[in-house]
């Protein structure tokens, strides 16, 4: 993650190990967090005390699945918000979490091929997601994508 001008690594339990003025790279830059405190070896301290659960809790997922996305957003509701490619993936809360990414993965190489904004946060009673897709002009459509893990 970025704070001023530097680039601070951190482990899947929140604590910094580097800190260095270079983005390193297949790490995904992660924004929203409120960073109170970041030093080095500790734990990062933030003025929301659900966003480090929720960002350690996203690195063991996407780690499981082996997905790599370019940025993580976690807002002030400790929602996430993935961008991997050219789809914003809004996962919402922590919770259920795993189940959203294991969806996710199944449904990625579908998925990937669309710029758009795929909305996980609530599964539809039929088992889809939406998928608002991203049009060159400024009219959107709305595509549903049907999950098809049993």
């Amino acid at each position: 993650m970025k704070i001023y001008n530097s680039f601070y690594q951190v482990d899947e339990d929140g604590k910094v190990l580097k800190i260095t003025a270079v983005k390193p790279k297949d790490i995904p830059i992660i924004t929203g967090l409120d960073i109170k405190k970041a030093s080095m070896y500790n734990v990062l301290e933030t003025g929301n005390k659900g966003d480090i659960p929720a960002l350690t809790n996203m690195f063991k997922e996407l780690d499981a699945y082996k997905l790599k996305p370019k940025k993580i957003d976690i807002n002030r509701n400790c929602e996430i918000t993935m961008y991997i490619k050219d789809l914003k993936v809004q996962l919402g809360k922590n919770n259920n979490l795993d189940k959203k990414l294991s969806d996710f993965n199944d449904l990625y190489k579908n998925a990937s091929k669309y710029k758009g904004t795929l909305n996980m946060k609530w599964v539809s009673t039929d088992g889809s997601y939406t998928l608002k897709k991203e049009q060159e002009t400024t009219k959107s459509k709305n595509t549903k994508t049907k999950n098809n893990k049993k």
